[in-house]
């Protein structure tokens, strides 16, 4: 922890000579709106549920120095009957990122602060994320998956499509245990094979995680994964994903249909997991979707089927809906039986 501010307070200190101009500087404000229903008399998460959550976002950017400040102040309530909760603040991203020039002619990046990390790949089950608690899931399958976690970090690439990053995490907010981390990145101009990442971590408490992931094209867009905490010999978990994204064209506009395919295979908890679905751009503001999932071992089953869709109403301004019938997953992954959720994004 020491070391994280002292590190962080010299990189401020060492910037003070970036000129920063008002031109450089953005805002960026909303809220996320969510009202939701548990029909399971059985669930603890059982009844009407609703939340609010305004954001402002403050940015600034030059050839030097960038920096992202975004707050969240959140209320949640459990009915309609209920007053809720008085507000809950969150600082969701605070941190620097200062360029240098490195070694061979390229550019040197500092990161510093509570800031966005992703080391894996994954469409839906992810591996490589070496720096986080636990596996992360990818629900909005096809795009970027991050976590925002106090650390340093620094990138530097070594050219012929090589980077190499390090990272130190403080034991701060989800990180419980100081970390060091470790990510070699190659790229490749070949279209079969894209991108491979090895990356390795160390905690302070003697754990470790390594994991070696790709990403290739073979008419799908696949990604590769294997990775363990060597715990055990049987510490190990594979996952792989593929996902395909088509146009389907008409006379007046082209509709994206996006399908995905994904499974991770984990020995050490004996289970298997595997998830599917598509979504169809309807027209320039109504997308729908359908996915499913299950997760199997020798001892239970779970499975669920969800359908969901966006629209955005004008310029700014969106709604969501959600629906999802679940069986066999813990409440507080999915509750069995039906749930339904509506939203509300609003954005300037």
């Amino acid at each position: 922890m020491v070391m994280f501010l002292l590190l962080l307070s010299l990189l401020v200190f060492d910037s003070g000579t970036v000129p920063v101009h008002a031109s450089d500087l953005s805002f960026k404000g909303g809220a996320d709106m969510v009202g939701s229903y548990v029909f399971d008399d059985s669930s603890p998460l059982h009844g009407a549920h609703y939340s609010a959550a305004p954001y402002l976002q403050v940015s600034y950017s030059s050839s030097a120095l960038k920096a992202d400040f975004r707050g969240t102040y959140t209320i949640q309530g459990v009915d309609a009957a209920s007053s809720g909760d008085p507000g809950v603040f969150s600082l969701d991203k605070a941190y620097f990122k200062f360029r240098f020039p490195g070694l061979l002619g390229k550019r040197l990046t500092v990161t510093a602060g509570l800031a966005p990390i992703s080391w894996g790949l994954g469409y839906y089950y992810r591996a490589g994320d070496v720096l986080f608690e636990d596996p992360i899931i990818n629900t909005d399958a096809g795009t970027y998956a991050e976590r925002q976690l106090w650390l340093v970090s620094i990138n530097q690439p070594l050219g012929a499509g090589f980077n190499i990053d390090f990272a130190f995490l403080p034991a701060l907010g989800e990180t419980t245990n100081e970390k060091f981390g470790i990510l070699l990145r190659k790229d490749f101009s070949a279209t079969t094979l894209k991108e491979m990442k090895a990356a390795y971590a160390y905690a302070l408490d003697g754990t470790h995680k390594a994991a070696i992931v790709a990403d290739l094209f073979l008419y799908f867009d696949i990604t590769l994964g294997v990775e363990s905490s060597f715990s055990s010999s049987s510490d190990v978990r594979i996952v792989a994903n593929a996902m395909k994204q088509f146009s389907l064209e008409s006379e007046t506009h082209s509709c994206p249909l996006t399908v995905f395919a994904s499974s991770q295979l984990d020995f050490f908890a004996a289970c298997y997991s595997v998830a599917g679905g598509v979504s169809f751009g309807v027209n320039d503001r109504l997308t729908v979707s359908a996915n499913g999932l299950g997760r199997f071992s020798d001892s239970s089953e779970a499975w669920g089927l969800g359908v969901g869709g966006e629209m955005v109403l004008v310029d700014g301004v969106s709604a969501s809906f959600a629906g999802l019938y679940a069986d066999g997953f813990p409440d507080p992954i999915y509750p069995d039986g039906l749930s339904l959720a509506v939203g509300l994004t609003v954005a300037f």
